[in-house]
């Protein structure tokens, strides 16, 4: 996932019209969280794989019609067509400390994958139709 956030602040720094901050490896997902807060940050999108036997991207929101969802909806249009295997969509989990009540800023969840399937885990992309 870091190699997908260096990718992702890479782009966003050389775009010039972002202040962005991303969190260090030893950063649990509380303290990431603390850290948004602190920083003031306008988005929060966390990048995470997933596990359970399923397949494919999926990216959570705090709850329908709210900037979460939109923020997710744009983020997934985006990752999804990466993704192998089936599509997941956006889901809803307030409950998540990612995207609930922990972190002030609008914020997405983005489970690029299964670490646990072979697919997933060996990078074979295909694009969605």
């Amino acid at each position: 996932m870091n190699k997908i956030a260096d990718a992702l602040m890479s782009l966003l720094d050389n775009d010039g019209r972002f202040e962005i901050r991303r969190n260090t490896i030893d950063m649990d997902v509380s303290e990431m969280a603390k850290d948004s807060n602190h920083f003031k940050a306008d988005i929060h999108v966390a990048i995470h794989s997933n596990a359970g036997g399923g397949e494919g991207t999926e990216v959570y929101a705090f709850g329908p019609e709210t900037k979460s969802e939109r923020l997710a909806q744009a983020l997934y249009r985006q990752v999804a067509p990466f993704s192998p295997g089936a599509d997941r969509g956006v889901k809803y989990n307030p409950a998540l400390l990612e995207v609930g009540n922990r972190v002030n800023a609008t914020s997405a969840l983005i489970e690029v994958g299964f670490h646990d399937n072979a697919l997933d885990q060996n990078g074979l992309y295909r694009v969605h139709q």
